[in-house]
């Protein structure tokens, strides 16, 4: 996992000292429904989520650069949108935020940095983003990074005990 860095953030690979700076938001009912998983319970289970973020190689912490501090979390994750985009050498970018540091775009800068690094290192063909339809502050940030609409469908959230939602994507194509 390659460090990105930015002007107020930094991606970076998770480490143990994070958990309490996961916890503090992964604990929150305004963070994971959002992102498709269910509220942490307990520490502990921030704990085990940790360690499958240090272990995978898709999940990156966001810091912030001026506190040291991990105040969310971006994944690049090797995903297919739909059979129709197959043949494309694509990413899906996914992204939960810390609710203290929501309107300062936080969010922007660290879904800019994946997408320069997924075109210009990867030399990926496309990168897409999805939320559900509830979602609003979500598609007004994914559309404020010059992502297009591009479909919705139904899809089962398996981690919100199979709940069933209308998602919206949104795709990016290289440009570089």
């Amino acid at each position: 996992m390659k460090k990105l860095v930015g002007k107020r953030i930094i991606l970076r690979q998770w480490k143990k000292e994070d958990l309490k700076d996961l916890f503090e938001y992964a604990k929150l009912d305004s963070v994971g429904p959002n992102a498709g998983w269910k509220p942490h319970k307990n520490i502990k289970e921030s704990k085990e989520i940790l360690e499958s973020f240090i272990k995978g190689n898709e999940v990156y912490a966001i810091e912030l650069k001026n506190e040291s501090k991990v105040i969310g979390s971006i994944g690049f994750h090797d995903r297919i949108i739909d059979k129709k985009y197959e043949a494309l050498n694509q990413r899906e970018i996914g992204i939960a935020l810390n609710p203290k540091y929501w309107g300062n775009e936080y969010s922007k800068e660290a879904i800019n940095l994946l997408i320069q690094y997924g075109f210009k290192t990867l030399k990926l063909d496309m990168i897409w983003m999805c939320h559900h339809e509830e979602n609003t502050k979500s598609e007004k940030m994914i559309k404020k990074c010059g992502f297009k609409y591009c479909l919705e469908k139904e899809i089962t959230l398996e981690r919100l005990n199979n709940k069933k939602v209308l998602a919206k994507f949104y795709t990016l194509k290289n440009k570089f």
